[in-house]
């Protein structure tokens, strides 16, 4: 036969455990000594992005938008006065208006580069944010909606916080 875990079935409890749930269960809630927050979050408020950030995710997808977007524009700029768009333009009305089009690509991108130079974008919790330390005390599965027939799981997190000026020593 199979173990125990086989027996009771993919996702099955292996057993009833009570997880305390109250402070005088866990006791008072307080971080180690020598525990320290990120680099990033050190310093004083408005903190600079660092550079690993700025390498990120975010930051290259945002890159990449805006040299697709510049590239677009820029062929459709220098495509706009060639003879077979010209001779195409009298079929397809659209294409008599390929610099317009051109345009609004180029300044769409220069929008997009001027906003992600104001605004801060998806960091703004370094820039801005209160770091707090939290204890977890629960968490528990939760299938949100159906998207095409697919389910989407999500977590929920019960835990408690220490305020900033209360984690400061």
């Amino acid at each position: 036969m199979g173990s125990d875990s086989e027996s009771e079935g993919y996702g099955a409890p292996k057993a009833d455990v009570a997880l305390p749930n109250t402070e005088s269960e866990l006791g008072e809630f307080s971080p180690p000594d020598n525990y320290t927050f990120e680099p990033e979050l050190e310093e004083p408020i408005p903190r600079p992005i660092p550079p690993s950030l700025k390498t990120g995710y975010w930051a290259r997808a945002r890159r990449r938008k805006l040299v697709i977007t510049v590239c677009i524009g820029g062929l459709l700029f220098f495509s706009a006065n060639t003879q077979l768009i010209e001779n195409l333009s009298y079929f397809w009305v659209t294409l008599a208006y390929l610099n317009w089009i051109a345009f609004a690509c180029l300044a769409g991108a220069a929008a997009y580069w001027i906003y992600g130079r104001v605004s801060p974008g998806p960091y703004r919790y370094v820039r801005y944010g209160k770091p707090v330390v939290i204890r977890v005390l629960e968490t528990q599965p939760i299938i949100k909606k159906e998207k095409r027939g697919l389910k989407s799981l999500h977590y929920q997190v019960r835990g408690e916080c220490l305020l900033p000026e209360k984690t400061s020593s």
